[in-house]
């Protein structure tokens, strides 16, 4: 199940999880899985995008992802 809102970048889809999952797909008409990761707890939040970080919030950390 998903309560996070997706968000795209670079011809890529993101989609967070609710139990812990995130998928990459290939922007398209087709379901291209890129990649599978997996966060340490659950997240119902979604994350905010800034011009060089991604800021993902959990249930209890703020990850920061980006340059």
């Amino acid at each position: 199940m998903f309560s996070a809102s997706p968000w795209a970048a670079d011809g890529k889809v993101y989609l967070l999880s609710e139990d812990v999952h995130t998928f990459v797909i290939a922007a398209g008409d087709r379901d291209v899985e890129l990649a599978k990761n997996s966060l340490d707890e659950m997240s119902l939040a979604s994350p905010a995008l800034a011009p060089t970080a991604l800021f993902m919030p959990t249930q209890t950390r703020l990850y920061r992802i980006g340059r």
